[in-house]
């Protein structure tokens, strides 16, 4: 489990200086969005695997899901960033 979720904690750990952007580029309104959204696909993903009894997959799918999660929430950022 721990050499699935590696590669998740080490995006987590690069991306945690930004974790607070949204709310200094007054983007709470997608804050609220990602919230949501980091609510239902990890909820999806435990249950995916529990569904199909293969944990594995779903944490492969919680990896992808998250890695992808973390780029679009620092690229929004980024591109907000641009526009100021």
């Amino acid at each position: 489990m721990a050499t699935i979720i590696s590669p998740m904690l080490f995006a987590m750990l690069i991306s945690s200086p930004t974790s607070g952007i949204f709310l200094v580029l007054k983007l709470q309104r997608l804050s609220l969005y990602f919230g949501i959204s980091f609510l239902i696909y990890r909820t999806g993903c435990i249950f995916f695997g529990f569904i199909f009894n293969n944990i594995s997959a779903g944490l492969i799918a919680w990896v992808v899901l998250e890695i992808t999660a973390i780029v679009i929430y620092n690229l929004i950022a980024l591109r907000k960033m641009k526009q100021s």
